[in-house]
Parts: structure tokens; sequence; C-alpha cells
């Protein structure tokens, strides 16, 4: 299978980077443990950069991408990647006028890691459709399986 990347940002000193590598239990066909997946990380905030493994579902990648459509089409609202395990949230904000706004955290360890906050101010509308097309990437190599709650 093989890897996805999704990128935020564009600039070198201000983007996060997620590989998304491979599914962590990949003959697992139920919702609970089937849709775990192996991400790399990277942040690049000013002068702070850094890689990290974490844990991932394949839910909150479609649910991002649901919202970045919403967003593309209104520029105005938020999107965020809030996974299940606090790894990396990400908050997308537009003003209505085309600027987004990208605030996060990443964090190296669950519960008790390094973290790291992070705010971009010059992002535009016109990262939203690459991003888009490469979450429905992740969606196509990993897709959801098994049955979701309230199915």
């Amino acid at each position: 299978m093989p890897e996805c990347v999704v990128t935020i940002g564009g600039r070198e000193r201000e983007r996060v980077e997620i590989r998304v590598q491979r599914r962590m239990y990949p003959t697992s066909t139920d919702s609970d443990d089937g849709n775990w997946l192996s991400a790399r990380v990277s942040v690049s905030a000013g002068v702070w950069a850094g890689s990290f493994d974490a844990h991932l579902r394949a839910e909150e990648f479609e649910a991002f991408r649901q919202q970045c459509e919403r967003l593309y089409e209104a520029l105005r609202g938020t999107a965020v990647f809030h996974p299940l395990e606090p790894w990396l949230l990400l908050t997308l904000t537009g003003d209505a006028k085309g600027h987004i706004e990208l605030t996060g955290e990443a964090i190296d360890h669950v519960g008790w890691g390094n973290q790291l906050s992070f705010k971009y101010l010059e992002l535009d509308q016109s990262f939203l459709p690459p991003l888009i097309a490469q979450l429905r990437e992740v969606e196509k190599n990993f897709p959801v399986v098994g049955l979701r709650s309230g199915s």
C-alpha cells in the first residue's frame, strides 16, 4: 500500500506534514482496530522543527476532509483535525476574505510528552484544493472499515 502525504502550509518553516504509512492492524475488519493508521508527523514552526510517530484513525481524515470542503466553499468557519489520541490538533479558520489561519498543537508522546503550539498566519484558500485531494488519497488508500457507531 502506498504511503500518503498530507501537507498543510507552504513555506519550509511553516508547515505540517502527515505521512500515513500503513494500517496498524491490517487484517482487522472491525471499526475499533481496523481504522488505526501509523503515521509520521513533521511540524516546522519558525525555528522549531521536529518529527514523531503518531497513531491516527481513518475516520479522522474523512471528517477533516469534509470540513475542509465546507471551509473552501464558504471561506468562513473552521475545519478541525481532532484525533481520538491527541498527537496532533489542527484548526483551520477562514475569515471570509480568503485568508486561512492554521493553529495547532503537536505532542510527541500522548499523555506525558513534550508539546508544541503553533500558529501560521500566511495561508490563503488556494492551499485547500490540494489539501482536500491529499485527504481523498488517504481515504482511497486507507478506507474506513467496519461498521460505524449508530450503523
